[in-house]
């Protein structure tokens, strides 16, 4: 049986994603794992897409970073309220290569500028401080993260989305025993690959982010009754607006009054119970 969730569960779950890569063989496994089409009508950047998710090529470089990252701001109808990501390689002697890394420091090394990325949502992976650097970095100094593109991309980014909506993830793939320089570009895509686990799990938590900040959707009502008749912490509210939206996707509404739903005492036996509805509808699909 697969387990791997119906295309049109995974981008029902944010309104847009806007993913950024530097490289051709970064975005390939990121590609064909969400089964994005190439936009020839985009001849700037090399430009994919899919319901729910935009993917473009910006090529290595904190300015490339930069002007990607404004350019597909103004492709977006509202940038304001959708997702940001930029996703790729990074060097480290802090971690091992294959590690992912969530940023929640970036400095610029050039110009000193710091960002700071609002992560309100559980622990994913390693997070740690990037280092974003001019050229490729060879002498790794501590635990730091070092990559060339996170600094432009949030320059850019934190100008038309909230920070909380803005992420840097990027997989290690070089340090003092693994040199840069004999980094080849399957090797590239193969570690990308290596993380899709955790970047999926990135993007859910990400659009239980946007939906708690944005509830517009049909299920806000609904949603409203659960936090009224449950005590849901911040974070149990971030799962609710998930597992409410995926069931929605399958024509699937609770009503907190239903007779399923009247024993259930606390607001995390109500998680329980709806999170096995939706791995129920989902087994039906596998």
């Amino acid at each position: 049986m697969s387990t791997c969730l119906p295309n049109s569960l995974i981008t029902f779950i944010y309104d847009m994603l806007n993913l950024v890569v530097a490289l051709p063989a970064e975005a390939k496994p990121l590609v064909d794992h969400w089964t994005l089409s190439r936009q020839d009508s985009c001849t700037v950047y090399p430009l994919y897409a899919a319901t729910g998710i935009r993917l473009l090529v910006c090529s290595p470089g904190k300015n490339a970073a930069v002007l990607a990252t404004a350019f597909l701001a103004g492709v977006a109808s509202t940038p304001e309220n959708e997702l940001w990501l930029n996703v790729g390689i990074a060097g480290s002697a802090g971690y091992p290569v294959g590690t992912p890394v969530l940023a929640n420091k970036v400095v610029d090394d050039v110009s000193g500028e710091i960002f700071y990325p609002t992560h309100a949502f559980h622990r994913i992976c390693a997070s740690s401080s990037v280092v974003t650097v001019p050229e490729v970095e060879n002498n790794y100094g501590g635990s730091n993260v070092y990559d060339m593109e996170a600094s432009g991309f949030l320059m850019a980014a934190t100008r038309f989305a909230p920070s909380e909506q803005i992420q840097v993830f990027k997989v290690i793939s070089d340090g003092p025993e693994a040199p840069p320089e004999h980094l080849a570009k399957d090797a590239v895509s193969a570690l990308v690959k290596g993380t899709l686990a955790p970047l999926q799990t990135l993007c859910e938590e990400l659009g239980a982010v946007q939906l708690a900040a944005n509830p517009r959707h049909s299920h806000s009502h609904q949603w409203d009754c659960f936090r009224n008749r449950w005590h849901f912490t911040t974070s149990q509210q971030h799962q609710l607006h998930r597992v409410l939206t995926a069931l929605e996707t399958f024509d699937a509404y609770w009503d907190p009054c239903d007779d399923c739903l009247e024993q259930l005492k606390t607001a995390k036996e109500v998680l329980i119970f709806l999170e096995a509805q939706r791995k129920r509808f989902i087994m039906r699909l596998a």
